[in-house]
């Protein structure tokens, strides 16, 4: 009995000690076939850390990802990769202490489609730079009169008796009653009369235009003198004109009522033209000039209004670090009014034709810009460029592209992720380690 079941049992331990020795031969065979097709282990967002098997990036604590020796091989065939100068740490972590910019990558169909990459032309075109801002209306202050008394008195009559009204030059605004300007009339007469008598001798000539001159610095008109001379009668009421055609913005006087000399009867503004004050931040203001167009829209007003710079305020505020800038406008149907809010444009030429590139084609780490330019299908190349200020949503270039190279506008952070994938160098990362010289990572 005995016997028998050794003779059963046996193979049966022989058939599984045999099974185990292939299943582990094989599985090993495949970890070995799979290990020798990688070149190294790297770091998506780290390429200089390199390893020789699997593990954690020692800065940022992400897997490792493998590299192929199919794709580091060929790189290195086509002289487009990086000569690394990496030196090995005590865990076995291998780093670069000197790495340039992968210029070439490679992507096939399938990656362009699922990455969306699309591209545009390099030209030359006319850019203008827009500056949108909110601005205020306020009154023209070359057409501001302030209507005051120039002698002590009493207002007996009001022409123009409430704040709104319209009034043109030379219409009579208020008659005022005053003693000191009728006793100046009384001794004007006095002289002419005296003057005509005796014929009027050099002194009395030279008396007779001091109390003229007087009378007109006491506010009578031209027109008032010439009557008093022609009629010798002395007007009890003197009438006040406006200097100005406007609207009375301000009226401080009412009928009845005593005033001194310097008394502010109303204040009037001409309309006609208005200002329009806006701010301008402070990486803005070299932009603006005067004579450029303004354009400002506002609900109230179905079409748009077009006036221009007159003048930008030496001076900044401090709070708000903006600049004042005033525009003018004309306003003959009156819709703008002041203290009135009007979102207003600012266009800004360039003059001329320049060579641009799309706002969305431009990688800026900070420290420098960079582009990806399609050399064929698939096939694209980083450029560092030069660029001026953001016009629109065009870069004016200084250098680094020619015209007619078809440059990526969507999709180049992806194409650089796959450079670092492939073992190139990181255009972000990159820029970031250019300020701090060579460093070295340690384990932690």
């Amino acid at each position: 009995m005995k016997r028998r079941f050794i003779i059963i049992i046996l193979p049966a331990i022989i058939l599984a000690a045999g099974g185990f020795f292939v299943v582990t031969f094989l599985t090993s065979s495949s970890s070995d076939k799979r290990q020798s097709s990688i070149a190294y282990w790297t770091c998506g967002m780290h390429p200089r850390v390199v390893r020789k098997g699997p593990g954690k990036c020692p800065i940022c604590a992400m897997d490792l990802v493998p590299v192929k020796k199919k794709t580091h091989d060929h790189a290195k065939a086509s002289g487009k990769t990086n000569r690394r100068a990496y030196t090995e740490t005590a865990d076995g972590v291998m780093t670069n202490e000197r790495e340039t910019l992968k210029r070439e990558i490679t992507l096939d169909p399938r990656a362009v489609l699922l990455a969306q990459v699309q591209t545009s032309r390099i030209d030359y075109r006319s850019l203008s730079r827009t500056i949108r801002t909110v601005g205020k209306v306020t009154y023209n202050e070359r057409g501001l009169a302030h209507v005051a008394a120039w002698i002590g008195g009493r207002v007996d009559r009001l022409f123009v008796d409430f704040t709104g009204s319209y009034v043109r030059r030379g219409q009579a605004l208020l008659q005022i009653y005053s003693p000191k300007l009728i006793s100046t009339q009384e001794e004007y007469i006095t002289l002419l009369k005296g003057s005509k008598r005796t014929g009027g001798g050099k002194v009395q000539k030279q008396f007779i235009h001091s109390v003229r001159r007087r009378l007109r610095l006491l506010g009578m008109t031209e027109a008032q003198v010439i009557r008093l001379e022609r009629t010798y009668k002395v007007a009890t009421h003197t009438t006040i004109y406006s200097p100005i055609s406007g609207t009375v913005i301000k009226k401080y006087v009412h009928q009845g009522m005593y005033f001194k000399e310097g008394k502010n009867f109303y204040d009037i503004a001409d309309l006609s033209r208005v200002w329009v004050h806006a701010d301008i931040y402070e990486y803005e203001m070299a932009l603006v000039k005067r004579g450029l167009r303004v354009r400002i829209d506002f609900p109230s007003y179905s079409r748009p209004i077009y006036g221009s710079v007159t003048f930008v305020d030496p001076v900044l505020n401090p709070t708000s670090r903006t600049v004042k800038v005033r525009a003018e406008f004309l306003n003959p149907g009156g819709g703008l009014k002041p203290n009135m809010y009007v979102n207003a444009t600012i266009q800004i030429p360039t003059g001329g034709k320049t060579l641009s590139l799309p706002r969305s084609a431009v990688l800026d780490t900070g420290v420098r810009k960079v582009v990806y330019i399609e050399k064929g299908p698939g096939v694209y190349v980083l450029r560092r460029v030069v660029l001026g200020r953001l016009t629109g949503e065009y870069y004016p270039v200084k250098q680094g592209v020619r015209a007619g190279e078809e440059v990526v506008t969507r999709g180049a952070f992806l194409i650089d992720s796959q450079s670092q994938l492939t073992g190139g160098s990181s255009l972000l990362y990159g820029s970031a380690e250019e300020g701090k010289g060579k460093q070295k990572v340690h384990p932690h």
